[in-house]
């Protein structure tokens, strides 16, 4: 089975080259790692300026930085393969960004084959939302006529820092071809066709609104006032599974999302799975 999905479901804990298991292990009371019994960390903030991989962009190429103190990262992957002279299992990680907008992380990166002990003295362990979903515009995945592929929604989503990203039909093709994305990671540095700075964002039951200053094109904004603007998410709670691209007595493809409604026009979140039977 060829999967689809992109971003962060793709990474697994060997790109950092790290092996053992994160539940079976049992690390001394007093370890000065982070906790190798936390089954899966997002995210940790940086206690003080270390160098964990940075990379930012000067010119063509990428010079390697230290991170500040304070600086949230992903956790791109981690895992254990050896003790300390205490008995104490010494665990690594290597990071990513979080999914900020893309003037932020559009010039920094991490290097993967750079994996640091996660040493409570270094790092906390901090707790942010769920990475960005994506929104497509449309009522569910498509099928190009005579082909075996989805066509490209255009699609939105909102940054971690509060920004509306929205990107055409085009840039989704280049992006994310198939569209077969649900949500948006820190490794997904994708240049918007169009973004604003949201001043609000508000989330109750399944509705989320988000204010900006300005309409953002290509978007179903609805303006409130002179420079006030919302979007409004509404979750229908609503999940479709569908086969695609029948081929002789099974189907090429498989899709599952759920829908939204954007200021009352429709959208939808999910992914596809290719050579399914």
């Amino acid at each position: 089975m060829n999967n689809l999905l992109k971003g962060s479901l793709a990474l697994t804990i060997g790109l950092i080259g790290l092996t053992g298991g994160l539940t079976t292990a049992h690390a001394a009371t007093k370890s000065p790692y982070l906790d190798i019994n936390h089954s899966f960390i997002r995210y940790v903030q940086l206690k003080k300026n270390l160098y964990i991989g940075a990379q930012k962009k000067s010119g063509k190429t990428f010079k390697r930085v230290q991170s500040k103190k304070g600086t949230i990262v992903g956790i791109l992957g981690m895992g254990y393969n050896k003790k300390d002279k205490n008995g104490n299992w010494i665990v690594n990680a290597g990071f990513t960004n979080v999914s900020d907008h893309y003037g932020r992380i559009k010039n920094l990166t991490y290097k993967r084959n750079v994996s640091v002990p996660l040493k409570k003295a270094n790092f906390k362990i901090v707790k942010l939302g769920a990475e960005p979903t994506l929104y497509q515009a449309g009522k569910g995945f498509k099928g190009i006529l005579n082909s075996t592929t989805f066509t490209s929604q255009a699609a939105f989503y909102l940054t971690m820092d509060h920004y509306v990203q929205y990107y055409n039909a085009s840039a989704m093709k280049k992006f994310a071809p198939d569209g077969a994305v649900a949500t948006v990671s820190g490794l997904d540095v994708w240049k918007p066709t169009h973004s604003a700075k949201a001043y609000k964002v508000t989330t109750k039951g399944r509705t989320t609104k988000i204010y900006t200053h300005r309409a953002i094109k290509g978007l179903p904004n609805k303006r409130l006032a002179k420079g006030k603007y919302r979007l409004t998410i509404k979750d229908l709670n609503r999940q479709t599974n569908q086969d695609f691209f029948p081929f002789e007595d099974a189907y090429y493809a498989y899709a599952t999302w759920s829908s939204y409604r954007v200021n009352g026009k429709p959208y939808f979140s999910g992914t596809a799975d290719e050579d399914y039977d």
